[in-house]
């Protein structure tokens, strides 16, 4: 999520992760085979960004899924 939210800043700007919640839904195993994992920005503002996410199994079934918001803030000069 954090990595979806910073491909939609400019140059000076970085995030910073401010509440992130992860709710489990099935149990990963060897045999849950690759998986694979997304973010998705929903919201992004000047000072705020809201992302959500989801982690799948091999069988594309949901592992989990999160949310978290994200603060933006400029990079100073050095």
């Amino acid at each position: 999520m954090g990595a979806a939210v910073h491909t939609q800043l400019p140059a000076d700007r970085v995030s910073v992760t401010l509440t992130m919640n992860i709710t489990f839904l099935r149990r990963l195993t060897p045999q849950s085979g690759t998986l694979r994992a997304t973010g998705k920005v929903v919201s992004l503002g000047r000072t705020v960004a809201y992302a959500e996410g989801e982690f799948r199994d091999n069988a594309a079934r949901l592992a989990a899924h999160a949310d978290g918001s994200f603060s933006i803030i400029e990079i100073p000069n050095s």
